[in-house]
C-alpha cells in the first residue's frame, strides 16, 4: 500500500481510538517527515517495499544528521513506531521491522521565576476592569496551583470549589485532576 494512503488510514484509526487532534497532527506531522525522507532517499512509496536498513538509517539520520533534541528524535521514533505496528497488524508492512530506538532525555527542572517577577507582573496589572482582573486571577492560579495553560484554558466556574480551593482540571490526555489553590488566590 502506499505510505501516504496509509498514514491517512492510521490517523483515522487514530481519531476512532479517541486520540486527541493534537496527538493526530503530530503523529501525522512525523510520519509524513518520514514518508517524504524515505521517498527523498530511496524512492520508496509503498510500505511493502520498507525494509529493517531503511528503519535503520531513519534513525541514524534523525540522530547524528539533524541537530535535533533528544525529545524531538523520541517524538518522531514513537509515531513511525506507532505507524508501522499498526502496518505490520493490518499485514501492510514487513514482519521482520526493527523499530526505531529511544534516545535518553536528560532530566530538566522547569524554569520558574522568582517572586519577586511575580509581584512586579502582578503589581503591573490594573484591577480597574474586569480584563485586568481576569489576567491577575491567571497570573494568581498559575503561581497558586501550578496548573498548565491548556488546563486553565478549559477551566469553568463550575470546576472551582472555593470552600475546598481546589480546581477539577482537565489535563493533558483528558486527564482530569484536582489542583489546590491557596487563600490569596481564593
Amino acid at each position: 500500500m502506499i505510505l501516504q494512503d496509509s498514514i491517512k488510514k492510521y490517523l483515522i484509526r487514530l481519531q476512532l481510538k479517541g486520540q486527541s487532534e493534537a496527538t493526530r497532527k503530530n503523529v501525522g506531522f512525523h510520519a509524513n517527515a518520514f514518508k517524504t525522507w524515505l521517498m527523498n532517499s530511496y524512492s520508496i512509496e509503498d510500505t511493502r517495499f520498507v525494509r529493517k536498513f531503511h528503519i535503520q538509517s531513519y534513525q541514524k539520520y534523525i540522530g547524528l544528521e539533524c541537530d535535533y533534541s533528544p525529545a524531538y528524535i523520541n517524538q518522531k521514533a514513537i509515531a513511525v513506531n506507532s505507524l508501522f505496528k499498526y502496518l505490520k497488524k493490518e499485514g501492510e508492512a514487513m514482519q521482520d521491522l526493527d523499530f526505531l530506538e529511544s534516545v535518553k532525555v536528560p532530566q530538566r527542572l522547569p524554569k520558574v521565576i522568582s517572586m519577586e517577577q511575580y509581584d512586579q507582573i502582578r503589581s503591573s496589572i490594573s484591577l480597574i476592569d474586569e480584563k485586568g482582573f481576569r489576567n491577575y486571577t491567571i497570573i494568581t492560579l498559575f503561581m497558586s496551583s501550578g496548573i498548565r495553560v491548556g488546563g486553565l484554558s478549559r477551566l469553568k466556574v463550575s470546576d472551582v470549589n472555593l470552600d475546598d480551593k481546589t480546581l477539577q482540571v482537565i489535563g493533558k490526555g483528558n486527564k482530569e485532576r484536582l489542583a489546590v489553590v491557596g487563600e490569596q488566590c481564593k
